[in-house]
């Protein structure tokens, strides 16, 4: 059987004020926003887009998982993207944070926070 794989791109700018994180110095924006996932041992892959400036990169993902379904966290030597298994056997709202390093900002870490959402049961119906 071969492993479902969710990417999720991640798109992060510098913009000063008016943004979503950082005191308003940082935008960022997940595509997908919320993450439903239906598959056993999902392979989730967070990964800068392309319009994410090259001083960004991903220094990791923390999340609010406590029913043990995030496992084997892998970050890409590029250090643009970030993937792990969810196992999703439990029905839960996993708040994930991904953490980006802006280089062109002394290294400024800039938290982007999307949900994931398991839904063990194979979807609706």
């Amino acid at each position: 059987m071969t492993q479902t794989t969710a990417t999720v791109s991640l798109s992060v700018a510098r913009v000063g004020s008016g943004g979503n994180t950082n005191q308003g110095e940082y935008f960022y924006s997940f595509n997908p926003a919320n993450l439903l996932v239906f598959e056993a041992d999902t392979k989730v892959v967070y990964e800068l887009s392309s319009e994410s400036a090259d001083s960004f990169e991903i220094w990791r993902v923390v999340t609010s998982d406590n029913s043990d379904q995030i496992k084997g966290v892998d970050r890409a030597a590029s250090r643009r993207s970030i993937s792990f298994t969810n196992a999703n056997t439990v029905e839960q709202l996993i708040s994930v944070s991904v953490l980006v390093i802006d280089k062109a900002n002394d290294g400024a870490i800039v938290n982007c926070d999307p949900q994931m959402t398991n839904v063990p049961t194979g979807g609706i119906g």
